[in-house]
């Protein structure tokens, strides 16, 4: 299920995109540069969103969390 993302989430995205850009895809190796998002769980210490690779159609979720300290936030 794909969530509608609010402004906030849609910041988030573009965050992840623009850090996905010098990722290597895992199944085929290409930078994940131009890859689909989608929300697929929203919570208030954490994101999850579906990458998949646009050439091999790989796909994966990460998440995103805020760090308790600094105001910045960490994708896994």
């Amino acid at each position: 299920m794909s969530l509608e993302p609010s402004p906030a989430q849609g910041l988030v995205l573009e965050l992840v995109r623009a850090s996905a850009g010098s990722v290597p895809c895992p199944g085929c190796g290409q930078p994940l540069r131009d890859c689909r998002l989608e929300l697929r769980q929203v919570e208030l210490d954490r994101i999850a969103v579906e990458m998949t690779c646009p050439r091999c159609q790989h796909t994966g979720v990460i998440t995103v969390r805020p760090q308790t300290q600094g105001g910045t936030a960490t994708v896994r």
